[in-house]
């Protein structure tokens, strides 16, 4: 209320805090054992790997969106979950949204399509597939770069 905001004087920020730092702890994709390694023990945070780059792309953050999506951890993780779609719908989401980053997500995208095959067939055994398939993409390429 206005009464309350008048009592209360404190600035919009606290110290070293800016708009968009609210000190809110990084999310890992795995919240149990290493993605690159699989195993039953993995668990995976189902929530960040579907709605991190959606609330990236609603906002139009495209470092975030970017960084997310040109990232085999990410792309490993978005199989393990069965969100092969959802992951080629985010793709063309940010292909119409970020004109400068057209061509790392073309690579991407292109490189999850050639071997859709083979990590919906081994992703949700093998996590570490996607991995092994970048690393033999040739030496210049953003994927192996990545």
């Amino acid at each position: 209320t206005a009464r309350l905001a008048e009592r209360v004087q404190r600035p919009q920020f606290f110290p070293g805090e800016t708009a968009g730092d609210r000190m809110v702890p990084a999310q890992p994709l795995a919240l149990r054992g290493i993605l690159q390694r699989g195993g039953e023990e993995m668990l995976l945070n189902k929530r960040r790997i579907e709605a991190f780059v959606f609330h990236a792309l609603s906002a139009r953050d495209e470092a975030k969106a970017v960084g997310e999506l040109c990232s085999t951890e990410y792309v490993a993780a978005a199989f393990a979950v069965g969100g092969e779609e959802r992951l080629l719908r985010e793709y063309d989401q940010a292909h119409q949204l970020f004109e400068g980053s057209r061509f790392l997500l073309g690579e991407f995208k292109a490189f999850v399509c050639r071997h859709m095959p083979l990590f919906q067939g081994e992703i949700r055994r093998v996590p570490v597939m996607p991995f092994q398939t970048a690393y033999q993409e040739p030496l210049l390429s953003p994927v192996f770069q990545a």
